[in-house]
């Protein structure tokens, strides 16, 4: 625009200053006094529409454009794979104090501030494996449903409640009609219970399927443009439902014993766990204390007829490599892993807490920790440093790839087969092992490496086994192993690899609900590496 000044002058066009132009053509010939006025009217009006948009920004979705940077730097700097710990466990049950998340007051201040933070863009929910198959749970509802009863309830939240406030928080649970959200596709955006002070938030706010149908697969926190946190609080939301309320999915009851008495979630007596090695001549650490490298071998790869040949395979690779290695055999339990994610807090830390006692009377903190199994990969590396327990864990595949690379193992045989390769969420998402299974099935001659167009590595989509959905039972018929499994089968593979127990299961029950067991293999990336180096026994589908 021309100041008064200038105003003599005639106006010519710029290609840099099109709207200045404008605005100029019409000012053009205006006094100087009517310039003055028009710079003040539209300052004034200008900093008042800033200010009224400031105002009613915090309750708009727009609110992001001041939360999101804040939100992004308070983003805890815990590995992705480890779950916030829960101290004195026995002491607060013993005070009644909260165990998990029960109410908004027991959420942290990230927690909070991730609901004010969310961008609406829906991310979360178009990855989420329980909202693609018709499940009730929807990332992007779950936080719109917290933040809209954080909206109704700012001023008990924030202000502190009055003694009648209190009494107005009875009543409504009493009286007032509630509405429910059930998170579907279908669902309205932000139903929440009609109330000016905190209530129960399952079921008051959110239906139990909400919470009990995630996989915690973490598709949504990656795919999150902000870092908004959902895993912490759905598993935070469990402790309350499993430890004060005891009001869990009865399928998971049976794990729990299983776990408790046997240190198995199959509840099959712990004299069983060596058997898979029969034969192999594989020492146990007790009789060997000074192997450099523990192979943690996990409950599905010890007791799964199935799982058990991947473990034989895998401990015929390090015995072809020379790796000096032994077993903990009746030593070794569960990890905890299904009763942590199940929110059975109490359970996992008397696992954790025997299995670190057990690691440290061998040295094991100055050895390796081989494992084939993600959920022990990354319970021994992430979640036990909390309880005494620093190890140096590597995955299988990890391994594996490293022992190609230095050549002490060499995939000289032909495997003729189109692979594609599933990535299993507790080694990709959560501890970022993309590279190394395919690395080692590109070493291997006449294997054709294949992906599944959008839906591989960080972006691909979970099994439908994690979060203990592997113990329960399917919310409907819709199965997120079905689906995982068509994508796979799409790319016109003839083998299917992975590199989870839990993900073989799930992927060799959706190739035979397609009728496919006799055209697909299931394999895992060590057994491909085995046969490759005339090591295989019989893998065929089951």
């Amino acid at each position: 625009m021309r100041t008064a000044q200038s105003t003599c002058e005639a106006v010519h066009f710029a290609w840099y200053e099109p709207i200045g132009f404008l605005f100029a053509k019409l000012l053009e010939g205006a006094s100087p006094g009517g310039l003055t006025v028009a710079w003040h009217v539209g300052f004034w009006w200008h900093s008042a529409f800033v200010l009224i948009f400031l105002n009613i920004l915090p309750y708009t979705k727009h609110f992001h454009i001041l939360t999101s940077l804040p939100n992004v730097f308070a983003t805890p700097l815990r590995p992705k794979g480890r779950l916030p710990n829960v101290t004195d466990i026995e002491g607060r049950m013993e005070r009644e104090e909260a165990l998990g998340i029960s109410k908004l007051q027991d959420l942290n201040q990230k927690q909070i501030l991730d609901l004010y933070t969310c961008t609406e863009c829906g991310r979360c929910s178009d990855n989420c494996p329980a909202y693609i198959t018709d499940k009730k749970l929807s990332p992007k509802h779950l936080t719109l449903a917290l933040r809209n009863h954080v909206y109704q309830t700012e001023k008990a939240m924030f202000g502190g409640a009055a003694a009648e406030g209190e009494k107005k928080e009875e009543a409504s649970s009493e009286e007032a009609p509630k509405r429910v959200l059930h998170t579907t596709p279908l669902a309205p955006e932000g139903g929440y219970f009609e109330s000016d002070t905190p209530v129960e938030l399952i079921p008051n706010i959110l239906d139990p399927e909400v919470v009990w149908g995630c996989t915690t697969c973490r598709a949504c926190e990656e795919q999150c443009p902000v870092m908004i946190s959902y895993v912490d609080k759905i598993v935070g939301m469990r402790r309350d439902q499993m430890m004060m309320k005891a009001e869990f999915p009865h399928e998971l009851q049976g794990a729990f014993n299983g776990i408790e008495t046997n240190g198995n979630p199959w509840n099959i007596h712990s004299s069983e766990r060596a058997k898979w090695s029969d034969g192999l001549d594989i020492p146990l650490m007790s009789d060997k204390p000074e192997a450099e490298v523990l192979y943690w071998v996990g409950c599905s790869a010890s007791y799964d007829d199935r799982s058990k040949k991947v473990a034989r395979s895998v401990a015929k690779l390090l015995k072809k490599a020379g790796v000096d290695f032994a077993i903990l055999g009746t030593e070794e339990t569960c990890t905890g892993d299904p009763a942590r994610r199940a929110g059975n807090e109490y359970l996992f830390q008397m696992m954790a807490a025997q299995n670190v006692e057990t690691l440290n009377g061998y040295g094991c903190d100055k050895k390796t920790i081989i494992t084939a199994c993600p959920h022990c990969f990354n319970t021994l590396l992430n979640e036990y440093p909390d309880f005494g327990g620093k190890y140096d864990v590597v995955h299988h595949t990890d391994f594996l790839n490293g022992l190609v690379a230095r050549g002490k193992l060499k995939p000289t045989k032909s495997v003729k087969a189109k692979v594609v390769y599933h990535d299993s969420c507790y080694l990709g998402r959560y501890n970022d092992v993309y590279d190394s299974p395919r690395n080692i099935l590109s070493q291997i001659n006449g294997v054709e490496l294949v992906e599944v167009p959008y839906w591989n590595k960080n972006k691909g989509l979970c099994c439908g086994a994690g979060g203990t959905q592997y113990f329960m039972e399917e919310q409907n018929d819709n199965r997120v192993n079905i689906k995982r499994t068509l994508q796979l089968l799409d790319t016109g593979a003839s083998t299917v690899a992975s590199a989870c127990p839990f993900c073989m299961t799930m992927l060799t029950d959706g190739i035979k609900s397609q009728e496919k067991e006799e055209q697909i293999q299931q394999l895992d990336v060590a057994e491909l590496l085995a046969q490759a180096i005339d090591l295989d026994e019989p893998t065929a589908a089951e």
